[in-house]
């Protein structure tokens, strides 16, 4: 799925690059505007299917999936530096598990003393709080409730949700 997203993300980058040079020249192209929409309707409808049960699954994507990227996704820092984009879902995602780790006395995934920095990420999924808190049925139900949010039938993932760690 991530090598599609990567994909409609050129396409759509290159109808945005085309677009913008029209603009500045004042030149109005219908077609290549409703292509470049269509590009961005695509991106996202690509991009609110993508959805993880848990935040293992979520984790492991973003390892396998950026492994061969410019910047990959495959240690502490990497992770907390992707996690860190205000407004982002991914920042909601890490927010609420660290908003749920400390219900739970446990450390702050932002703790780079208790997880350090090049700790990989799939060794990250071996700490035992992190397998209790996915165990929790509460825990699931609610990162559930965020994942799969709809409002009037539009994939609406983490709008309800905010930051507050």
């Amino acid at each position: 799925m991530y090598a599609k997203y990567k994909q409609l993300l050129q396409i759509e980058a290159g109808f945005a690059m085309k677009h913008a040079k029209q603009k500045i020249n004042g030149v109005v192209d219908v077609e290549l505007a409703g292509n470049h929409e269509q590009a961005r309707r695509e991106l996202q409808s690509l991009s609110d299917s993508m959805t993880f049960s848990n935040p293992f699954v979520w984790i492991m994507y973003k390892f396998e999936a950026y492994k061969d990227e410019a910047q990959p996704i495959r240690t502490m820092r990497d992770f907390r530096i992707h996690c860190s984009k205000e407004g982002d879902i991914c920042t909601k995602r890490f927010a609420f598990v660290n908003e749920r780790l400390a219900l739970k006395g446990q450390q702050s995934l932002m703790d780079a003393d208790y997880y350090n920095d090049n700790i990989l990420l799939d060794t990250l999924l071996e700490e035992r709080s992190l397998q209790e808190l996915v165990r929790d049925p509460e825990f699931i139900n609610l990162w559930q409730m965020h994942e799969y949010n709809t409002v009037d039938k539009r994939i609406a993932k983490w709008e309800g949700y905010s930051t507050t760690t």
